[in-house]
């Protein structure tokens, strides 16, 4: 694998409106030293309002089965 798809690198952008697709792979890097929490939120924060009800409508979703 060579990095991640470009929506990815997006949500970062968004954030982080100066960082490099390296600089975002770096940052991913440290934050896998990170408790899982962690991850959970930063990543949770990065979504915008309808990326979150996409999510939750997913999630819903497969726990159904």
């Amino acid at each position: 694998m060579n990095g991640y798809i470009d929506e990815f690198y997006e949500l970062f952008f968004r954030k982080f409106n100066t960082l490099t697709k390296e600089q975002v792979n770096k940052y991913i890097t440290i934050l896998d030293n990170k408790s899982l929490d962690t991850q959970i939120n930063i990543f949770w924060g990065l979504f915008n309002l309808k990326e979150r009800n996409e999510f939750i409508k997913i999630f819903q979703y497969i726990i159904s089965f």
